[in-house]
């Protein structure tokens, strides 16, 4: 009888022991979910992908990826395709989901389908997080639709690597007669509070080239910093700084 009781409890371990996260798994997990709660998207993208690689199977990996990179609106396409896989596969989606499933859509440009997503998040919504933003992407797709009747051809210019980077470059303008650009990037890794940051950087127009961008030391601090505005006779710079779980 004291053979097969523990028999049995070695089974019962050996079935917790495999069930068990390693470590690193754990480890990972709690990085990504910090990133993720601190609004460091890119990170929080880092870490739910290596997750999802070693366990492509589980949907809380693939959904809590796919919403970072919907945020970050980095590889939109790879957040749809798992949006779409969660959709699938999981019963029970918090009506979340369908607020980041119509960004996704509609970066996509399935608008139509876009829309059917935020009207589906309005009907079960309980936590207002996303109202607000919700709404305002019910106007985007309401604009898109009629802007789409009529196209106009663009032609996009890359500046170059000196420039544009990996990640989110944005906010730019142009003094000094077009020689000057001031622009915001969150490029910059603090390897201190392992985020990225956002500051403020300046390049010069040279025979048609544009200088390496070089942060603006006098306005960068270790918080973030992002240039909203110019005044028209390019006296003064209105910035915006965002303090660490303070205000901005």
């Amino acid at each position: 009888m004291r053979l097969v009781i523990l028999s049995f409890f070695i089974l019962i371990m050996s079935i917790v022991s495999a069930q068990k996260k390693p470590d690193y798994v754990v480890k990972m997990e709690k990085k990504a979910e910090y990133h993720l709660d601190m609004g460091d998207f890119s990170l929080a993208e880092y870490y739910y992908e290596r997750l999802y690689k070693v366990r492509p199977n589980n949907m809380e990996y693939a959904e809590m990826l796919a919403y970072s990179l919907a945020e970050s609106e980095h590889r939109l396409p790879m957040a749809l395709d798992l949006l779409k896989k969660v959709k699938r596969n999981k019963k029970d989606l918090e009506n979340e989901f369908y607020y980041y499933y119509g960004k996704a859509l509609m970066f996509a440009y399935d608008i139509d389908g876009a829309m059917a997503a935020f009207k589906q998040y309005k009907m079960k919504s309980k936590d207002k997080t996303f109202d607000n933003e919700v709404a305002l992407r019910i106007q985007q797709c309401n604009n898109a639709k009629e802007l789409i009747k009529h196209p106009l051809k663009l032609r996009l210019i890359n500046l170059g690597s000196d420039i544009n980077s990996s990640m989110d470059d944005y906010l730019p303008f142009l003094l000094d007669d077009g020689k000057m650009l001031l622009f915001t990037t969150n490029k910059h890794f603090d390897m201190e509070y392992e985020q990225y940051s956002q500051d403020i950087y300046y390049s010069f127009l040279d025979n048609g080239v544009w200088s390496f961008a070089k942060p603006q030391k006098k306005l960068n601090t270790e918080d973030n910093e992002e240039l909203v505005a110019v005044a028209m006779n390019e006296t003064r710079l209105f910035v915006r700084s965002n303090y660490y779980e303070d205000f901005s």
